[in-house]
């Protein structure tokens, strides 16, 4: 079957350019893999946490902690490059490699590409809430690079006086054919995430919060066309403006922003026109936005369009279907694995649970997912047209019980749970939070003004430039 051999080929690729389990010296994955470095000469990019690491994580736990290990062994240069570009807490470079300092070689990107620091937040997010591993963040510094992400993005943002909101100014989103661009929809939203998290992990650890990341949170400038019913891709877009990739539709999946249905239609419909090529993985997002409306027709049409950048015979992908750009560039092939997983499979993280729906994808009559990982246990799953089968394989540390409609079953290590095919959710039976011890007064960070940062970022790029010319 084709595309069980593509999926396993996409699998087998990104495996293979990770360790095994935790290793100190793994730096992390580049677009190109382990075996094409020449590939943005092997460099770390939000590729990592936004599109390879979502699958990873879900089907192989611990070599998904890996993945996140590699930011938290960079946190203090990252706490360094925020403290000479003038700004507070962690902030993480566009390009990195061994050291974790930024070694992004052309300046653009260097200067305002910043919503990776809030791309490897929200894949802290999802580790959280497929782990709850307290260990990681109170030993393995993750509960400081959480809270070090968040102070960064409370001091990047700017309280504008004239509209009572913050605003984040002079950044590139991940449509990088604009830049020095303001409030970029996506790198709004997820800097207003990397400000949420911290009050979920204060919760699970009663430790206390800091009001400042909810005043930011609570008014962060996301833009909104309230006349066109569609989301602005930043502050002056103007619809039908060329986009180079998913950007705007991200805000569904995977940042799941609730939001009306005739507006998430809107935002796919005008940027699927808006978007003449794209790399690899912007058609898999598309075709998970028009799974949530329902509408498998989409669905299939731009599911079946990532195909395009796949070579025979070894499954190859590049980053363009015109064969240029990153040679197995298993960026694309980890947003063809979510296009699955999210997609066909519907999964979707919750603090509390996973949900799920699962629909068959393009020519097939069933639909497998083996070995899902949850709170130290293993799930497999089985689609068919009309029917959901569900099998614990190892126990979690947690009860599991499965949900739908109105019935509850608790799972029980390898037995089958058939019904109907629908949204259903696998609930653990977590134990209450600890209390909250109260906060001091010490435990507020203020908001600084935007302007002192230029300065620093021109003496950097500055640097960078000598240093190249050396």
């Amino acid at each position: 079957d084709e595309l069980a051999t593509l999926i396993y080929s996409s699998l087998y690729y990104i495996l293979s350019s990770l360790p095994l389990s935790e290793h100190p010296d793994f730096i992390g994955l580049s677009p190109g893999d382990l075996a094409h470095g020449l590939m943005y000469n092997g460099h770390v990019f939000w590729d990592q946490e936004t599109w390879m690491y979502p699958p990873i994580q879900l089907l192989h736990g611990k070599i998904g902690k890996a993945i996140i290990k590699t930011r938290t062994r960079t946190l203090d240069n990252a706490k360094h490059q925020a403290m000479m570009r003038g700004y507070n807490g962690a902030m993480y470079p566009w390009e990195s490699a061994f050291s974790g300092y930024d070694v992004t070689p052309v300046p653009p990107y260097f200067q305002f590409e910043k919503h990776i620091t809030g791309d490897i937040a929200f894949a802290v997010r999802q580790y959280i809430y497929l782990t709850r591993d307290t260990d990681f963040l109170l030993h393995e510094r993750g509960n400081e690079m959480i809270r070090d992400i968040a102070d960064f993005w409370a001091s990047r943002a700017v309280f504008n006086k004239m509209t009572t909101l913050y605003d984040i100014n002079d950044v590139m989103p991940p449509d990088e054919y604009h830049h020095q661009v303001n409030n970029s929809v996506y790198t709004n939203l997820v800097a207003k995430l990397s400000l949420e998290l911290p009050g979920f992990v204060d919760e699970l650890l009663g430790q206390p919060s800091k009001q400042l990341y909810t005043d930011v949170t609570n008014s962060m400038n996301i833009p909104f066309d309230k006349g066109q019913r569609y989301h602005p891709e930043y502050e002056g877009y103007v619809q039908g403006e060329e986009v180079k990739q998913a950007d705007v539709i991200l805000l569904g999946f995977p940042l799941m922003m609730s939001m009306p249905e005739d507006v998430r239609k809107n935002d796919l419909r005008i940027y699927e026109n808006a978007t003449p090529g794209g790399p690899a993985m912007t058609w898999g997002m598309f075709s998970i936005g028009y799974l949530e409306l329902n509408n498998s027709a989409d669905a299939a049409r731009l599911f079946k369009r990532q195909e395009g950048n796949v070579a025979a015979p070894y499954n190859v992908w590049t980053e363009n279907a015109d064969g240029t750009g990153a040679v197995n560039f298993i960026t694309g092939m980890g947003g063809f694995l979510q296009s699955l997983l999210f997609g066909y499979g519907g999964f979707r993280l919750r603090p509390d649970r996973i949900d799920f729906h699962g629909r068959l994808p393009p020519s097939t009559t069933s639909f497998n997912i083996t070995g899902l990982d949850y709170l130290g246990g293993s799930i497999d799953f089985y689609f068919t047209k009309d029917t959901t089968t569900v099998r614990l394989t190892k126990a979690a540390e947690f009860t599991l019980t499965l949900k739908y409609d109105e019935i509850t079953v608790s799972l029980i290590q390898n037995e089958n749970h058939m019904f109907s095919t629908k949204r259903a959710s696998i609930v653990p039976e977590l134990p209450p939070p600890p209390t909250r011890t109260p906060a001091s007064s010490s435990s507020t960070v203020g908001v600084r003004n935007s302007t002192n940062s230029l300065s620093f970022s021109s003496i950097l790029l500055i640097i960078s430039v000598l240093c190249k010319t050396l």
